[in-house]
């Protein structure tokens, strides 16, 4: 009877602490690893690389399944140089996505898909470039929910191909309120 009790009381918690952290406003931080391909000027110069990445945003959770997220996403740099001429660029976003979750007990899994509007800087010896542009993301992740904590792991893609087609893998924490 008690060990009945125990297991009832255990999935009430789990249950009514996923549904808590899946309404209202939160706050979140993420920090992980970006990839960045462009070619730059009239493609002459090619940059690969990976760099830390981070991103903060705010979200509002509209019940159990489906959230709005947007922030400011920084990919890092990509550096490189050719024939003795140093080339680098810069690149950042805001976005704004919609998630759609699936909650399974703790766990929280969501795909997420939406647009960010990208500036990249870059500089070729004593030249500098910029571009900009408003492109899709998409991509999902796996959350594990601890009352008003959230600890995620997620990917994303931007659809950008002016900016490299960045991407980004990271580990974070969201808060509610």
């Amino acid at each position: 009877m008690l060990r009945r009790f125990g297991l009832t009381a255990t999935l009430v918690l789990l249950t009514s602490s996923t549904a808590l952290a899946g309404s209202g406003p939160y706050i979140g931080f993420h920090g992980g690893s970006s990839g960045i391909d462009v070619s730059l000027g009239s493609g002459n110069v090619r940059l690969e690389s990976n760099d830390f990445a981070w991103k903060g945003f705010l979200g509002l959770g509209l019940g159990r399944f489906i959230a709005i997220e947007t922030g400011y996403v920084r990919f890092g740099s990509a550096s490189d140089t050719v024939a003795g001429v140093s080339v680098e660029q810069k690149l950042w976003a805001w976005d704004t996505a919609g998630l759609l979750k699936i909650n399974i007990g703790p766990i929280d899994l969501y795909g997420r898909v939406g647009g960010a509007y990208w500036k990249s800087e870059a500089g070729v010896g004593n030249v500098s470039l910029t571009n900009d542009g408003f492109d899709v993301n998409y991509g999902g992740g796996l959350g594990v929910v601890l009352g008003k904590l959230e600890i995620r792991g997620e990917y994303v893609y931007y659809d950008a191909s002016g900016a490299g087609d960045p991407w980004m893998a990271s580990l974070g924490l969201t808060i509610g309120f």
